[in-house]
């Protein structure tokens, strides 16, 4: 293994995401770089996931792209995990280039790839792919806005 990489193995994804289950929906870190530039996560779709639709015999790949939202939390959750604090709190801006080159993801192993392409504590720009066997089935730059205060940013713009 690359020694700026490190094993997720032992990484609680309910202390790293600011979700509770059953929206909790990725299953686990992989690999992460120390730098906490890039991270993979994994997903296991069954019958049991969320969102799975027997009539598609699968979740719709849409959903994915709340997966990819979850690994970029998982990252910088691991980042205040290490300091003791609770997981961060954001928002997906938007994304660009968003490819799904199938409708439904089938039962199996999914792994989920993401990278920092831009951050400046509060907004950040991450290139993201899902792939199962290494095959790549959903691509994204993903856009995201990371809040310090949830309560203060609702109060602030009204949202309550």
């Amino acid at each position: 293994m690359d020694s700026n990489l490190e094993s997720g193995v032992g990484l609680q994804i309910e202390r790293l995401l600011p979700h509770d289950h059953p929206m909790i929906l990725i299953s686990g870190v992989k690999l992460y770089e120390k730098n906490l530039k890039s991270i993979i996560t994994w997903v296991d779709i069954n019958e049991e996931s969320l969102f799975f639709d027997s009539m598609i015999g699968g979740v719709p790949s849409y959903v994915s792209l709340e997966y990819i939202a979850q690994t970029i939390a998982a990252l910088a959750g691991i980042y205040t995990y290490r300091q003791g604090l609770e997981p961060p709190k954001g928002f997906i801006l938007g994304t660009r280039k968003m490819n799904l080159d199938v409708d439904v993801l089938a039962p199996g192993r999914y792994e989920i790839y993401c990278e920092e392409l831009f951050f400046d504590n509060e907004f950040a720009s991450f290139d993201c792919k899902l792939k199962i066997d290494d095959k790549e089935l959903v691509s994204s730059i993903l856009n995201t806005y990371r809040v310090e205060n949830m309560e203060k940013f609702v109060k602030e713009n009204n949202l309550g």
